[in-house]
């Protein structure tokens, strides 16, 4: 899908701890469906990698992600429970960066 618009920066935002090989996955293939939809994903999850090689604690990571929540322009939040997305979703509120639960309402959205 191509557009003349600006491309639209959009953080994914989901759960990471608990399985996080699986829910690493779940935000790469997502992040492979939005760029297929004509958009930019910024995927925090790949910090899992950045970690294995300089480890940090929570909240080091957790603000590095609250960092780039503010630079997009729009967040999706996958399904799960996780403290630290709904952190990120309340940090985009905060911010008045809109915040989506599906892929349909992020692309109504930014597709407008």
């Amino acid at each position: 899908m191509t557009t003349h618009r600006r491309s639209r920066a959009v953080f994914i935002s989901g759960p990471y701890s608990g399985n996080e090989d699986e829910n690493v996955m779940q935000a790469l293939a997502t992040a492979s469906t939005l760029v297929d939809l004509g958009l930019e994903p910024y995927i925090p999850h790949l910090s899992h990698f950045w970690d294995a090689v300089d480890p940090h604690d929570y909240e080091y990571w957790m603000e590095r992600c609250l960092f780039w929540v503010g630079r997009c322009d729009a967040v999706l939040r996958l399904p799960g429970e996780s403290v630290g997305a709904d952190r990120e979703v309340t940090r985009a509120n905060f911010l008045g960066i809109p915040a989506f639960n599906s892929i349909a309402a992020l692309l109504l959205w930014a597709y407008e």
